[in-house]
């Protein structure tokens, strides 16, 4: 629901704009969240693969 929505519900009321910022606010760090989420799983799963790779280069030495 966009904030130009709400305003036209209630014109320019004080407490259809303070829901509009509170939206943004939560929006923009739930959009954070998952994009640190993103980063976090993806360095995971490049170390895990890193660590994987060395072990199978160990074992073909031995």
């Amino acid at each position: 629901m966009s904030c130009a929505l709400k305003s036209s519900f209630s014109k320019n009321s004080i407490s259809s704009q303070v829901l509009c910022s509170v939206y943004q606010l939560v929006s923009f760090h739930i959009e954070k969240f998952a994009t640190s989420t993103e980063t976090v799983v993806f360095s995971a799963f490049t170390s895990i693969r890193k660590f994987y790779m060395l072990y199978k280069f160990k074992m073909k030495l031995q």
